[in-house]
Order: C-alpha cells, then structure tokens, then sequence
C-alpha cells in the first residue's frame, strides 16, 4: 500500500486478477484493427444475421450520450454496453436522470439473461433495478436540494444514498471505494444537469 503496508490476501488476489486480465486484453488489443463507422442510425435498427435479428437501440442519453443496447429477442438476451456495467457503475460524463429513465426501459423489456459492458453474465433484473434505484435517487435528491447560487459541495452534502451503497457494495471495501469514487462524479454530473451548466463529455 502507499503507506508501506503489506496488501491483504483479498487484495493481492485482486490485483493478481487484473493483471492477468490486462495481459490477456494487452494480446486483443495488438489484434484490433480500427473500422471507420458505414452504417449510422437515429433510433433504432434491425440487422438480420440468418435465422437470428438483432435489434439495435438507442433509448436516450444514459452512461454517455450514444449509448446503444442491442436485444437478440428469439433469445431474451440484452447487451446493455456501459449502461449497465458490474459489479458497480460507471459515472464520470454521463446524464444522471436520463439514464435512469434508460434504465427503467431496460427493465420493461423481456430477457432472461443481460451482458453487461463490464462483469458477468446476468441472469436476472435485480442488479439492473439496483442501479436504476441509484440513478432515479441522486438525480431526484440533487434536483430537490439545488436552489440557485446552490454550490455544488451544499448540495453533496444533502445527498444520501446509503441504502444504493449497502446493496451495490455490501461490506467489500474495493466495492465501497469505488462506488464512492462514483458518486461523486455522478452527483456533479446531476448537478451540472439542474444548474443549466451540464459540460460536454471531454470537458466534464
């Protein structure tokens, strides 16, 4: 650690896993070819690949402002991208009470299983409803404590997501660092949204 101290075993087995990761996305990444965009759409679009379609949607601003999901719905399988990443989100540029609204589409729809931009496999909703209770929250809760000449710092102060926190990152403290990394990030991004002073994603 900075200070000197040796990792735990839970953290040396973290970092051992990331970096066998990095080595293995280091080899796919040496493959990678860059592709220029052919083929663009407004809102949706079915591509047909033999006896099975993929729909292609985009639902509205959420972690960025393309996101697009994609339903394969003989299936029931939904790729969400960084809308719905694991095992906590990601919030640095994004359109806090847009999302939510994304994902609340997302869970309306049929599937039984999501892949998510990060992270396993999902076989059920909860995760899903977890994230879009967060987002629904800080985005009501900045938007009920922003008065005008509000700084950003008197509104984090009024915001408590204690209840997301506890069920995305439980007692795990690398979950708990993150997730409070994020909402940081997050509540300025809410914030920006009800100052009228929301920045450009590379400019956030």
């Amino acid at each position: 650690r900075p200070d000197g101290t040796p990792l735990s075993e839970a953290a040396l087995q973290r970092v051992a896993s990331f970096l066998r990761d990095m080595d293995a996305q280091a080899s796919e990444c040496a493959r990678m070819r860059f592709r220029g965009v052919d083929l663009a759409f407004d809102h949706g679009l079915d591509v047909e690949l033999g006896h099975r379609r993929v729909e292609l949607r985009f639902l509205g601003r959420a972690n960025t402002a393309g996101d697009v999901i994609a339903y394969l719905p003989d299936a029931k399988l939904l790729l969400t991208g960084d809308i719905l990443v694991y095992p906590f989100p990601f919030a640095t540029e994004s359109y806090i009470a847009e999302w939510a609204g994304v994902l609340q589409q997302l869970e309306a729809m049929d599937m039984t299983s999501i892949v998510p931009g990060h992270g396993p496999v999902l076989h059920d909703k909860r995760y899903l409803g977890q994230v879009r209770e967060l987002m629904s929250a800080i985005a009501a809760q900045v938007r009920a404590a922003y008065r005008p000449g509000a700084s950003l710092e008197d509104v984090r102060r009024q915001v408590d997501v204690s209840h997301s926190r506890a069920k995305i990152a439980g007692d795990d403290p690398f979950l708990q660092v993150n997730f409070d990394h994020m909402l940081q990030s997050a509540i300025d991004r809410a914030y920006q949204e009800v100052s009228g002073t929301l920045k450009p994603e590379n400019q956030s």
